[in-house]
């Protein structure tokens, strides 16, 4: 029953590449966690860090950890006593990694761990790096880019405000196209509407009923 289980898991999830759109702003939330690797005193050598992965032998080579990350394809940020910071990508030597580390309110220099995976198969990473949450929760934060001409962008570059906006959940306005719509549309629940175009409406709704009130009188 436990290999159905962990075959059934596998077969769920998928071994594309997917990718946060605008991952770069989250780059500097990755400082301090990385900043801990490496401190002997700390414990968090890289090889105190290093996670074996089962169906591999000798383990791949991480370098110098997190100094030679070519592209991270994601980021989850973490803070002291709350969730844990996460990362994937790949290194500059073509191995992928998978990166987490978490600490108590006093810090990694106090309470915290950390585990970094290694691996030439990105299958490797996904299928035994990554619990069923973890990958969750990346599945869900992330896309996989569409197929582009060489030199083209994989797809329409955001803004630092942009980026944002999506991480908080915001829409793209029905009216003027701008990401920041939080508002719903009156009667069409299904559209949203920035602030600017929402309170627009409501004045242009507000003018014609004056009209029709002097129209009528």
């Amino acid at each position: 029953m436990g290999t159905l289980l962990s075959q059934s898991n596998k077969m769920s999830r998928s071994y594309t590449i997917r990718k946060m759109n605008g991952v770069e702003y989250l780059r500097r939330s990755m400082a301090y966690p990385y900043g801990c690797i490496g401190d002997e005193w700390m414990g968090y050598r890289l090889e105190d860090i290093r996670r074996s992965i089962p169906v591999e032998g000798e383990q791949a080579d991480a370098g110098d950890f997190p100094k030679n990350i070519q592209e991270h394809f994601w980021i989850r940020p973490g803070e002291n006593d709350g969730d844990s910071w996460m990362a994937c990508g790949v290194l500059t030597n073509g191995n992928y990694f998978f990166y987490t580390g978490g600490c108590d309110y006093t810090g990694f220099d106090c309470q915290g761990g950390m585990s970094l995976w290694v691996s030439n198969s990105w299958q490797s990473i996904v299928d035994h790096a990554m619990s069923r949450g973890d990958y969750a929760l990346y599945e869900s934060q992330t896309a996989v880019p569409p197929v582009v001409a060489a030199g083209e962008e994989p797809w329409p570059s955001l803004t630092e405000q942009e980026f944002w906006a999506i991480q908080r959940g915001l829409r793209r306005c029905h009216e003027c196209d701008q990401l920041g719509a939080e508002n719903h549309h009156p009667y069409l629940n299904s559209i949203s509407l920035c602030d600017r175009c929402f309170e627009g409406y409501h004045a242009d709704r507000g003018s014609r009923w004056e009209e029709e009130e002097v129209a009528n009188a």
